[in-house]
């Protein structure tokens, strides 16, 4: 995965980017909805199959961090993925995706604690790493202690 943050962040060309499949049909993909209740985000998407083969697809959920003097973040990191039911032609399928935003804290040696740094954290969608588009942006306006060291 070091290696997949590393061309995405230096924003060079892969013949294969992360999540990357091989497939014989097009699929039209939508978030319909994204929801923060507590520190979970939810995003629900619907797949239809726009071409006249069946097949599945896998859609990916991707966090960008703010990067700050603490951290220097990665474009985008990798969070949770969900596959479709096999669709024949002209068939959709609702899929939800969820994550803790807690999970992606990161250690201040500092204070020895676990935190969300305060700053714009930006929630990607899409199926692959070089196919992702912003879906939803949370606001921290102050830093967020997860552990206490």
């Amino acid at each position: 995965m070091l290696v997949t943050r590393y061309f995405d962040s230096a924003d060079v060309d892969v013949l294969f980017p992360f999540g990357y499949g091989l497939g014989y049909t097009d699929f039209k993909i939508k978030y319909n909805k994204v929801s923060l209740i507590g520190d979970k985000v939810n995003v629900n998407a619907s797949v239809k199959n726009i071409d006249k083969f069946k097949g599945k697809e896998i859609l990916e959920l991707y966090l960008s961090k703010p990067n700050t003097k603490l951290m220097d973040e990665s474009y985008q990191i990798f969070v949770n993925f969900a596959k479709t039911k096999e669709l024949k032609s002209g068939r959709k399928d609702n899929v939800k995706l969820e994550f803790k935003l807690s999970d992606f804290a990161s250690y201040d040696s500092k204070s020895q604690s676990y935190i969300l740094e305060a700053g714009s954290y930006i929630v990607r969608f899409g199926n692959s790493s070089r196919n992702t588009i912003p879906c939803a942006v949370i606001e921290l306006p102050s830093r967020v202690i997860i552990i206490e060291g």
